[in-house]
């Protein structure tokens, strides 16, 4: 089990070095196409482990894709497991490894890389801290804080998901950021889906990263759940403009559900590879 624990700490950490500071795109493209035949050979996988003097000696590679201040430190992997230990507060290990393999495969597939990567897991009751911020330059975590879930994905849990407009449900998979603005709610951030068929219509249907009053803990002090949005991920009033500032420089967002049709089907979380059946 211990073994296991470290390979996905690595593993996530090497991602998040991956991930590290580069030009950014102002409009993303959504992953159509296979990703390049190293990444596909690479001993990262969302289903199995990597022992961890495999993945000291894959570690270069992995820091090659990434800037020059993540290629100039020399880490040890008791290093890296410390650092993920430090920075997860709560986030699964799975949940942080998918993270980590769908936004390293959308950077080496031609969207932009990022140095923020934002993960929401839907598998958690709204009233838990279920989202969480990282900066990949530093490896440290920024924002650990509420997210409400669309309307007509559930109540207390989030358990239906969809990309139709109208639909009012959250969606799944990789997004990456896109302008920011201020609409009805304050400061709003669009957001672009990466993935076809799961969220590819998030910008057509104002999927918006957002503060909302009904995202608190003194809403759950009274309803024993969050208010829902309209299918966005809205965020505490208090956090949501500093979690915006951040975001807007470029960052990639997962947003996670064991959905046995995400896992199996989606390109980013299958690399390089034919989908595989029975993830989650």
């Amino acid at each position: 089990m211990r073994a296991n624990c470290l390979s996905f700490a690595l593993a996530i950490l090497g991602g998040f070095a991956a991930l590290a500071v580069a030009p950014r795109i102002v409009k993303a493209q959504s992953f159509t196409s296979s990703s390049p035949s190293a990444w596909s050979r690479s001993p990262l996988s969302v289903t199995g482990s990597l022992p961890s003097e495999q993945f000291v000696a894959f570690l270069p590679r992995l820091l090659s894709w990434g800037s020059a201040r993540a290629m100039g430190r020399s880490l040890t992997a008791e290093q890296l497991a410390n650092s993920f230990a430090r920075n997860t507060s709560g986030l699964s290990p799975r949940v942080a490894a998918l993270a980590a393999t769908a936004s390293s495969c959308a950077a080496l597939s031609g969207s932009p890389r990022a140095r923020y990567l934002a993960i929401i897991d839907f598998s958690k009751a709204s009233t838990e801290r279920r989202f969480w911020l990282f900066d990949a330059a530093s490896e440290r975590l920024l924002e650990h804080t509420l997210v409400a879930h669309g309307r007509n994905s559930g109540e207390l849990y989030a358990s239906e998901f969809s990309n139709m407009p109208g639909s009012l449900q959250s969606s799944l998979g990789l997004f990456f950021s896109d302008e920011p603005y201020v609409g009805r709610h304050g400061a709003s951030l669009r957001l672009q889906g990466l993935e076809p068929g799961f969220n590819d219509e998030a910008y057509n249907r104002a999927i918006v990263i957002h503060g909302a009053p009904y995202v608190s803990e003194s809403y759950i002090a009274k309803k024993d759940q969050l208010g829902r949005s309209l299918g966005c991920p809205a965020l505490p009033v208090t956090s949501a403009p500093r979690t915006i500032r951040t975001l807007e420089k470029g960052a990639y967002l997962f947003a996670y559900y064991p959905d046995q049709r995400y896992l199996s089907s989606s390109k980013l979380l299958n690399c390089g590879a034919t989908p595989r059946r029975g993830l989650g």
